[in-house]
């Protein structure tokens, strides 16, 4: 038997001067756990605005001589900024969906309608409240700290990038990010919203790559009321949620044809136009598109529209991929131990050969796959200094030049042999030099003789020619 989420957290107004139907409407969001409070429209309802920190109003259009449900709105809005309204009408002629919805409802529901719907619109509103809330604790953290991880190092790729992103910033034209997974395209096109001139503004990411072509399209560009059988109702899609703020469209590469045809319209005339609509709306909105680098091939391959592509790539980012930064691996491994430390109250640190097992590996996954090594490495650290054995196994596999490490791992693992392995590798680093060994392994002498065996033949240590 499922069990609902508690919700009573979230509290949910419903306006309507019929007492039935209201009554109705409350027993069912209450059903979903959700704290309700009904009243009838007028003077009660401004009370209830008043008195209560509301999420979700639901109210009927009629709001004294007022039929447009605009009235309504406007009230509500001016007494509770952040709430999100839905308005419902028994006359849609005199209260049209376009205008409520560009006055800033968040949904419009003709009588009758299924209350099903409601409740999944009631879900939607709640999400959508999160993702505002999300774009303000981004635009404080970013301001807390100014550069993010996927802009920490001192590599000369990475100073340009940040030269570029402050360039790119303070304008409004739209931006194609490129960069292999892990590059951090998604942040970067976040520190380029939250710096630039629409920062107070709202910042809409959608990742073509998670939605059918159909459903993509209406999450772009909103849909009108359904027909028959078509419970949708009219609904934003990401470009009107975002207007005057910022769209990130991940994985543009995924754009179907159809939407990259009507994409392209949208940016050349600046209007919008739902699906399923003959009626259009101005919009302002600065694009972002982030891919993987594939774009140019598919315009030489014609799935991809050229004219489109150039309209995306006014400005062009390329993140390097960290195998080609590796001088920054020891900034990065600094910055992402202190805020894991911060997590747990600890202070971490890398080991010295650890660190080269670091800075050797290609890091396919880039800077965050160098994240979540760090993160693993910690959950089976306990002296605050990690060593190459901590981290994934993959990472130790790269780094040893196929030993078959995962030998000594058969059963229960033997820490006499893999402490002789690492000591014979120190040896052959250090060319033999026992003192230098010790200290990459952090033991002392005595400890590293100890660990080799009494009766085992040293390697000479190299020494230099001398000269007459």
């Amino acid at each position: 038997m499922n069990q609902k989420a508690d919700q009573s957290g979230v509290k949910i107004l419903v306006v309507d001067d019929d007492a039935e139907g209201r009554e109705r409407l409350r027993e069912a969001i209450q059903e979903e756990n959700y704290n309700v409070v009904s009243t009838p429209t007028g003077d009660r309802a401004l009370e209830a605005c008043r008195s209560e920190i509301l999420d979700v109003i639901i109210s009927d259009s009629r709001w004294g001589s007022d039929a447009t449900g605009l009235e309504a709105l406007r009230v509500f809005r001016a007494l509770q900024p952040e709430v999100e309204v839905i308005i419902t009408t028994a006359d849609p002629d005199q209260c049209p969906a376009s205008k409520v919805l560009r006055a800033g409802a968040y949904h419009y529901l003709a009588r009758p309608f299924p209350v099903d719907h409601l409740i999944v619109q009631i879900g939607r509103a709640l999400g959508y409240r999160e993702v505002l809330r999300e774009n303000q604790a981004l635009r404080r953290q970013l301001g807390e700290e100014a550069h993010a991880s996927v802009l920490v190092g001192h590599s000369p790729a990475m100073q340009e990038i940040r030269k570029r992103i402050t360039m790119v910033a303070a304008s409004h034209s739209p931006v194609l990010i490129q960069g292999e997974r892990g590059t951090g395209k998604d942040l970067v096109a976040r520190i380029i919203h939250s710096t630039g001139p629409r920062r107070d503004q709202r910042f809409m990411p959608l990742d073509c790559r998670a939605y059918a072509d159909r459903v993509l399209e209406v999450e772009l560009f909103g849909c009108v009321q359904g027909g028959p059988g078509d419970d949708r109702g009219p609904r934003r899609g990401v470009l009107e949620e975002a207007n005057g703020g910022t769209v990130l469209l991940d994985n543009a590469d995924a754009l179907p044809s159809a939407v990259q045809t009507e994409l392209l319209r949208t940016l050349e005339r600046r209007r919008l136009r739902r699906v399923g609509s003959k009626e259009s709306a101005a919009i302002d909105i600065r694009l972002i598109a982030a891919e993987a680098g594939s774009l140019a091939k598919m315009v030489r391959q014609g799935r991809f529209r050229e004219d489109l592509y150039e309209r995306l790539r006014v400005i062009e980012i390329a993140l390097p991929a960290l195998r080609d930064r590796s001088e920054d691996i020891p900034d990065l491994s600094v910055h992402f131990l202190a805020k894991l430390g911060r997590e747990r109250g600890k202070t971490y640190e890398v080991s010295r050969l650890a660190h080269l097992m670091l800075c050797s590996y290609a890091w396919p996954g880039n800077v965050r796959e160098l994240r979540h090594a760090l993160a693993w490495a910690v959950e089976q650290n306990r002296s605050g200094t990690l060593l190459p054995e901590e981290f994934p196994q993959e990472l130790r596999a790269s780094f040893f030049h196929g030993t078959r490490l995962d030998e000594l791992y058969a059963g229960l693992p033997s820490l006499q042999d893999l402490g002789k392995r690492y000591l014979a590798y120190a040896l052959r680093l250090t060319r033999g030099n026992k003192s230098e060994a010790a200290a990459i392994l952090g033991i002392s002498r005595k400890t590293l003789y100890r660990m080799r065996g009494p009766h085992s033949v040293w390697p000479r240590p190299s020494r230099k020619k001398r000269h007459a």
